[in-house]
């Protein structure tokens, strides 16, 4: 009995130190923080646009919409992804980032610019060549791999590996009368004000908006959901990803 009682704490501290691999930013962590846990922490937002400005950092936090909106499955107002940006020239040796364990890549648009990544960590540091870090991403991790949404929303986000793409998603309304309002949504990442935008529904119709960032369908049900797509023709870099999707679940009668 005194052996199990001695134990306890040291596996209890041992899983803390299993999960703890994930990056956080000031306590927040994605997809195991939620909008509460942020507001707690940190209070309400002080900066525009819903950001946080704390300490030469700004801060721009995605939260989830709804469970798959987002492309995972957790819960509406979830942390998806936090994007801090950094003024004060710190470099990235004070991040103790230890190089075997990042990927490192270059910018393919930004001159001068590389992102180190680990996915193990979920994290992302976009640094000068002087070594300067600009910004970093905290984003899921590879064990959340799990939550991903298998048919809803946006694709596996490649974002994680090239911070120059924005995370691209689908959300609809509520049905009235088997309609829905569908919109695409961005977060993070880089792109041009010029989007063509194509729209496919399976088990249903375009009302109209075909070709706009927002459409009304409707859903002819038929006993199954339907997969709201759109694809992004321009104004997205070519190596990022430009299809998104959500599904839309059939009304009970």
């Amino acid at each position: 009995m005194l052996y199990k009682k001695a134990l306890a704490p040291i596996l209890v501290l041992f899983s803390l130190v299993a999960v703890s691999e994930a990056k956080d930013w000031r306590g927040v962590v994605p997809l195991r923080s939620t909008r509460a846990d942020v507001e707690r922490l940190l209070g309400k937002p002080n900066a525009p646009y819903g950001r946080y400005n704390i300490e030469n950092e700004e801060a721009d936090i995605t939260y989830s919409s709804e469970r798959c909106a987002n492309g995972w499955n957790v819960p509406r107002d979830t942390v998806i992804r936090i994007l801090v940006s950094l003024s004060g020239n710190r470099n990235l040796s004070e991040f103790r980032v230890d190089p075997n364990k990042f990927r490192k890549e270059s910018d393919t648009h930004l001159t001068g610019n590389t992102y180190y990544t680990n996915r193990d960590q979920g994290v992302t540091y976009r640094v000068l060549e002087s070594g300067v870090v600009l910004s970093i991403y905290y984003e899921p991790t590879n064990e959340d791999d799990s939550l991903r949404c298998a048919s809803s929303t946006t694709q596996p986000t490649e974002s994680t590996g090239n911070p120059h793409c924005p995370l691209i998603t689908v959300s609809c309304s509520t049905a009235v009368n088997q309609e829905y309002s569908c919109v695409v949504n961005y977060s993070g990442g880089q792109r041009e004000r010029d989007q063509r935008y194509g729209w496919t529904v399976s088990n249903g119709e375009i009302i109209r908006g075909q070709g706009t960032h927002t459409v009304k369908i409707r859903s002819s049900c038929a006993g199954k959901p339907g997969l709201v797509t759109v694809q992004i023709h321009k104004g997205i870099p070519t190596e990022c990803p430009t299809r998104a999707s959500y599904l839309v679940e059939c009304e009970n009668h």
